[in-house]
């Protein structure tokens, strides 16, 4: 994260305890872009600079946000009752494997990847697969063939190699 003043990094850590916000509804940490105006409430950790988020606020309301929840069905005597599956990802995360390679072959349900150790591989491409282009959000589509890839995988009921998620594109250079 960038202070607006002097263009300082900020480091933040976070789990399942940390609540982000957006116009009072929860919001999954992963839909958090690059240029997002957040108010975060924090307390400093044992290294200088990084710092433990208790409440991330959004400040200005993106269309593409989504609340991290399904709808609030209330209980009896007010309460109410959400969905934690936003945050399931962050604490048990899928896929054990990964991978890193070049886009050979790309369709709605296969994947190709030629890496150095094991020549090709395929993927299988489940419904729920990620796919992530310099840190945001992407689409299938946004994947080129010779694109030099990160795949975070796992090994289906069959035994094939299914992706959770796609990577690819350059990291933030913090000046």
């Amino acid at each position: 994260m960038r202070t607006k003043k002097d263009s300082e990094v900020l480091w933040f850590r976070f789990d399942q305890h940390t609540f982000f916000e957006r116009e009072g509804e929860r919001l999954q940490a992963g839909i958090l872009r690059a240029g997002l105006v957040v108010n975060v409430v924090s307390e400093r950790r044992d290294k200088p600079g990084f710092a433990y988020a208790r409440l991330v606020q959004v400040a200005d309301r993106q269309p593409d946000a989504q609340p991290a929840t399904e709808p609030r069905r209330t209980l009896s005597a007010g309460r109410t009752w959400s969905s934690w599956s936003a945050f399931d990802s962050l604490l048990l995360p899928r896929g054990r494997l990964t991978f890193a390679g070049i886009v050979v072959r790309h369709e709605d349900s296969l994947l190709v990847l030629r890496t150095r150790k094991d020549g090709q591989k395929v993927f299988r491409v489940r419904d729920d697969t990620r796919y992530r282009a310099h840190g945001r959000q992407a689409g299938s589509g946004d994947l080129g063939l010779n694109t030099q890839v990160f795949i975070r995988a796992g090994r289906g009921l069959d035994n094939d190699l299914e992706v959770y998620e796609v990577v690819w594109g350059e990291i933030l250079d913090p000046r």
